[in-house]
């Protein structure tokens, strides 16, 4: 018989411990990982001594066995080529620093740190929390990307990173229109935690729970919307008379936050309301001026002629174009003439 190491992840356990041939280590509130001695036979899906079924090949983590491999091959190599000394009476296996430190004059602070080193089963467990906030973070991009195609998500995971800590750089864009509005954002995701970059330099701390994530997310398609509809209102000559990331007014979304802004040609005499909600997706309503009721016959002052009508919903879907941005060029140029 081999021995072999098999670790996989079950569910809802607490404490770290040892039962028998097995050390359960607590990843997640949720999660937890197992780390089992098995000895089996040549055969793939027998029975092993202890009676239990070894996993099978859709538990295994490719990722966190190539992690666990070079750390293997870390503790090994220091194993057999330890720290040599360089006289031959001074002891063997202190580190070349902790000889310096007699001389230098070390303190006992400097001293604990160098004794103190972090044990093979807390390295695993690192690198086990980071594997599966990762997965955590991929389903959620994944997920998006599936369920919204106005706009477009793109996910690019860095080739470099490390056991414990990888990053990735979402492009948030309108097609046909990333020129003019593209919103970016890059995740480093740790062991517990997700730190997210934004464009404009905010620096914002999430958990392990991916529905911060999402939420967040969600606020980013919501703000990357409007803005491209602002940006392009000044293209076409319009003027955006106001505009909020998080509208108080209208349904509250059970996810994210809805963003809209109020625009109006450059005579003033038609009005454009866009909100953008992740859940219902984006509504647009028109209204022009001057008012046409009976107020405008009876009032002598001209001003109260740019008051607008009442805002009418336009059906969007009965209109050219692939999307919000496109549709609203459409309509901002038939208002315009």
């Amino acid at each position: 018989d081999t021995a072999t190491t098999e670790i996989y992840t079950l569910s809802l356990h607490d404490a770290l411990r040892s039962v028998g041939s097995q050390i359960i280590a607590s990843v997640f509130p949720d999660i937890q990982l197992t780390i089992s001695l098995c000895h089996s036979a040549a055969g793939d899906g027998k029975k092993s001594s202890s009676g239990t079924t070894p996993p099978s090949r859709n538990d295994h983590s490719d990722v966190l066995e190539h992690s666990l491999f070079q750390l293997l091959r870390k503790v090994q190599a220091s194993n057999i080529n330890p720290d040599g000394a360089s006289l031959s009476s001074a002891p063997i296996g202190i580190p070349r620093k902790r000889r310096a430190a007699g001389p230098l004059s070390a303190d006992r602070h400097s001293l604990l740190e160098m004794a103190t080193t972090e044990t093979l089963l807390e390295q695993i467990v690192r690198q086990a929390q980071h594997v599966v906030l990762r997965l955590r973070t991929i389903f959620v991009l994944d997920t998006l990307a599936r369920e919204f195609k106005d706009p477009l998500i793109t996910s690019h995971w860095s080739t470099l990173s490390s056991p414990t800590c990888s990053s990735v750089k979402v492009s948030i864009v309108s097609a046909s229109y990333d020129t003019i509005i593209k919103t970016q954002l890059v995740i480093h995701v740790g062991e517990k935690m997700q730190r997210v970059i934004c464009k404009d330099g905010r620096v914002l701390n999430f958990s392990y729970e991916p529905q911060e994530l999402r939420d967040f997310i969600l606020c980013q398609l919501a703000q990357h919307q409007i803005s491209g509809v602002q940006i392009l209102a000044k293209v076409m000559g319009w003027q955006v008379l106001s505009s909020s990331g998080f509208l108080g007014s209208g349904a509250v979304e059970p996810f994210g936050s809805a963003a809209g802004c109020l625009l109006a040609n450059g005579k003033g005499t038609r009005f454009l309301a866009v909100r953008y909600s992740p859940q219902s997706n984006y509504c647009v309503h028109m209204a022009q001026a001057p008012c046409e009721d009976f107020l405008s016959s009876i009032v002598e002052n001209s001003k109260w002629e740019n008051l607008p009508s009442p805002f009418r919903e336009v059906k969007l879907d009965k209109m050219d174009g692939k999307n919000l941005l496109g549709k609203v060029e459409l309509l901002m140029a038939a208002l315009s003439t």
